[in-house]
C-alpha cells in the first residue's frame, strides 16, 4: 500500500507551495518569448501599413514571401557560404595570431609596455577606414573580406587575452615557481585557465564582429557574399528581398552566438558564473558527478596538450627562441625599471613612425606615397576653414547618434533587466536584432528615410544601441541579490533602488558595452557617408580613391584614425572619472 500512496509526510513544508510557482514560471518562460516575437512582428506590420506606409517599408507577409523565394536559389546559398567562410577564415587566423601574442604580452611587462600604445592606437581605427586602400590592393575578392576581418579582430583579441593573463593571481604563480614549474608550464597550467573567461568573452565579441566586417566588405568593397547581394537588391529597389537578407543575417548571427555560448559553457563549466546559470536553469545546485566527469575530461585534454607542448619545446630551435622571448626583468633597481618601462612605452611608437618616414621617403608606389606627402596634404586639406564643411557633419552625426543610442540603451536595459517577465518576453527579439550586423540596416534606412542626415544619425544610433542595451541588462541582472533584499527590507521604492543601487552596480558593464558601441558607431559613421552624399570625411576619402589622389586618401585615413583615437581617449577619461570608485576598489583588493 505504501507503494501506491504518495509520501506526503516526507515532503518539505514549502515544497507544495514551490511546485505551483515552478509550473507557473515554466509556462511563462515558454509563452512570453513567443509573445515577444509576435509583438515584434505586429509592430513591424503596423509600421508598414500605418506611419511608414509611404516610405516603402515592406510588410511582413511580403518579406517572408521573398525569403521563401531566395531560399530556393542556389546563388543565395553560395552567397551565404561565401560570407560565412570569409568570416570564419578571418576569425580563425586572427585567433591563431592573437592568442600567443596576447599571452606573451600579458606575461611580460617589457612586451606589454612595448606594444600597449601601438595596439591602443590601432584598436579604435575602424576597418572601413582602410577599405579604399584594401580594395586597390586586393580587389573585390574574398581576400579583401578576410584581411579586413583580421585587421579588426587581432588588436581586440590581443588586448582581451593580455588582460586575462595579467589578471592571473600572483599567489598561484609564486606557488607554481616554488614547485619548479618553468615559464611555459606556468603559462599553460596557471595563466591559460585564469585567462579563459576573458578569452571566451573576446571570442564571442570577435565572432560577431567578423560577420559584421564580412558583410561590410561586400556592401562597400564589392567582395562576393551576402553584403554584395544586399546592396544589389537595394539599388534595384527590391526592398522585400533586402529585408529578407537582413532577416537571414539576424538568424546567422543568432545561431553563431548560440553556438559560441554553448561552447563557452562547455569549456568553462568550472567557472562560477556558468555553474550558477546552469544550476538556475536546471533547478538544482549542480550535478556533482557530471561536474567531476567534465573536470576529468578537461584534465585529460590539458595533459595531452601539455605533453605535446613539452615535445615541441624540446626541439633545439624552439628552445633557443623560447629563451630569447622568455619574460624577464632587467637587473636594475625598481625606480630604474619603472623608468625603463615608461621609456619603452614611448620610444617604440616613435621608432615605428620614424621607420615609416624614412622607408617611405623614396617610395614610388602610388598606393603608398611618402609619409611627408601625406602630412603635407593633411595640413592642406584638413587644417583650413574649408574643412569644417566636411568634418562637422561627420562629427555631429557621430556625437548625436552615439549619445542617443547610449542613453536609450541604458534606459531600456535598466527597465528590462529589472522586470523579470519583460526580460523573458523581449530577450528573443533583442537577441535577434542585436545579431544583425549594424551596417546591414543602412540599405534599409536609405530606402525608408533617404540619403539624409537623420538617416545617418539613425544608423549610428542603432549601431551603438544594442551593445549598450545588452550590457545594461546583464549589469542590472547580475547585481548581488543580498543587496536587493536589503533594499526591500527597508521598503525602498523600486525607482530609487534602480538609480541608487542597480545602475551604479551595472555601470562597469555599461561602459564595457559602450566601448564596443563606440567602435560600431565609428564604422557606421564612415559607411553611411560612402554613398549618397558629397559631404563628410568618408565621402572625401572615397572621392580621393576614385580620382586616384592617393596622398589625399591617406590624409583622410589619418584623420579618421585620429578621430578614433581621440574619441577613445575622451571615452577613457569619462570612464575614469565616473568609475574612479570602481578602479580604486579593484586596485585595493589586488594590493591585499
Amino acid at each position: 500500500m505504501s507503494l501506491l500512496r504518495p509520501n506526503t509526510a516526507a515532503a518539505r513544508p514549502g515544497e507544495m507551495i514551490r511546485e505551483p510557482r515552478n509550473i507557473t514560471r515554466r509556462i511563462a518562460s515558454a509563452v512570453l518569448p513567443i509573445a515577444g516575437i509576435l509583438i515584434a512582428f505586429v509592430a513591424w506590420q503596423w509600421l508598414a501599413t500605418g506611419p511608414l506606409q509611404r516610405s516603402g517599408l515592406p510588410r511582413v507577409p511580403a518579406t517572408f514571401d521573398a525569403l521563401g523565394g531566395i531560399l530556393g536559389q542556389s546563388a543565395f546559398w553560395s552567397s551565404v557560404g561565401g560570407t560565412l567562410l570569409q568570416a570564419l577564415v578571418g576569425f580563425a587566423l586572427s585567433v591563431a595570431i592573437a592568442l600567443p601574442i596576447g599571452l606573451y604580452v600579458g606575461t611580460s611587462l617589457l612586451a606589454y609596455h612595448a606594444t600597449k600604445l601601438v595596439i591602443e592606437i590601432l584598436k579604435p581605427i575602424p576597418a572601413i577606414v582602410i577599405l579604399p586602400l584594401a580594395v586597390l590592393q586586393l580587389g573585390t575578392t574574398g581576400a579583401l573580406s578576410i584581411f579586413l576581418v583580421m585587421f579588426s579582430l587581432i588588436p581586440l583579441l590581443i588586448i582581451t587575452v593580455a588582460a586575462g593573463a595579467r589578471d592571473t593571481d600572483p599567489v598561484r604563480l609564486d606557488a607554481a615557481r616554488s614547485y619548479g614549474l618553468g615559464s611555459i608550464a606556468r603559462t599553460w597550467r596557471i595563466v591559460v585557465p585564469s585567462a579563459l573567461p576573458f578569452v571566451a568573452t573576446g571570442l564571442r565579441v570577435s565572432a560577431a564582429f567578423a560577420l559584421i566586417i564580412a558583410v561590410l566588405a561586400g556592401l562597400y568593397g564589392g567582395a562576393p557574399g551576402m553584403g554584395h547581394d544586399l546592396d544589389v537588391y537595394r539599388q534595384a529597389g527590391v526592398l522585400e528581398t533586402s529585408f529578407a537578407y537582413v532577416v537571414v543575417l539576424g538568424v546567422l548571427g543568432l545561431a553563431l552566438n548560440i553556438l559560441l555560448t554553448a561552447g563557452e559553457r562547455k569549456v568553462l563549466f568550472w567557472h562560477e558564473s556558468v555553474r550558477k546559470n546552469v544550476g538556475r536553469n536546471d533547478g538544482a545546485a549542480g550535478d556533482t558527478s557530471r561536474f567531476s566527469a567534465e573536470r576529468r575530461r578537461l584534465w585529460a585534454v590539458q595533459d595531452s596538450a601539455g605533453r605535446f607542448v613539452h615535445r615541441v619545446t624540446a626541439v633545439p630551435v624552439v628552445r633557443v627562441v623560447g629563451r630569447a622571448l622568455r619574460p624577464r626583468r632587467i637587473p636594475v633597481s625598481e625606480p630604474a625599471w619603472r623608468w625603463t618601462l615608461r621609456g619603452v612605452l614611448i620610444l617604440v611608437p616613435v621608432a615605428l613612425l620614424a621607420v615609416w618616414w624614412v622607408e617611405s621617403a623614396s617610395s614610388e608606389n602610388p598606393f603608398f606615397p611618402p609619409l611627408s606627402d601625406t602630412v603635407s596634404r593633411f595640413g592642406a586639406i584638413w587644417l583650413n576653414p574649408a574643412a569644417f564643411d566636411n568634418a562637422f557633419p561627420s562629427l555631429r552625426n557621430l556625437v548625436v547618434g552615439f549619445a542617443l543610442g547610449s542613453a536609450a540603451g541604458v534606459l531600456a536595459g535598466a527597465v528590462i533587466g529589472q522586470v523579470r517577465w519583460l526580460f523573458t518576453m523581449l530577450n528573443p527579439p533583442i537577441s535577434f536584432f542585436r545579431a544583425i550586423p549594424s551596417i546591414a540596416y543602412l540599405p534599409i534606412l536609405i530606402a525608408v528615410i533617404g540619403f539624409t542626415a537623420p538617416m545617418r544619425i539613425t544608423a549610428i544610433t542603432l549601431a551603438s544601441f544594442f551593445p549598450v542595451l545588452i550590457a545594461a541588462i546583464d549589469g542590472v541582472r547580475s547585481i548581488d541579490e543580498t543587496v536587493v533584499d536589503v533594499t526591500r527590507s527597508y521598503r525602498i521604492p523600486r525607482l530609487i533602488t534602480l538609480f541608487s543601487v542597480r545602475l551604479p552596480a551595472a555601470t562597469p558593464r555599461i561602459f564595457a558595452g559602450a566601448e564596443i558601441g563606440l567602435v560600431a558607431a565609428l564604422i557606421v559613421m564612415v559607411a553611411s557617408e560612402l554613398i549618397g552624399t558629397s559631404q563628410g570625411i568618408g565621402a572625401q576619402v572615397l572621392l580621393a580613391q576614385q580620382t586616384f589622389q592617393f596622398s589625399d586618401m591617406w590624409a583622410g585615413i589619418v584623420l579618421l584614425a585620429a578621430i578614433g583615437i581621440l574619441s577613445n581617449l575622451v571615452f577613457r577619461f569619462v570612464r575614469g572619472r565616473i568609475l574612479a570608485w570602481y578602479d580604486g576598489a579593484r586596485a585595493a583588493s589586488k594590493a591585499q
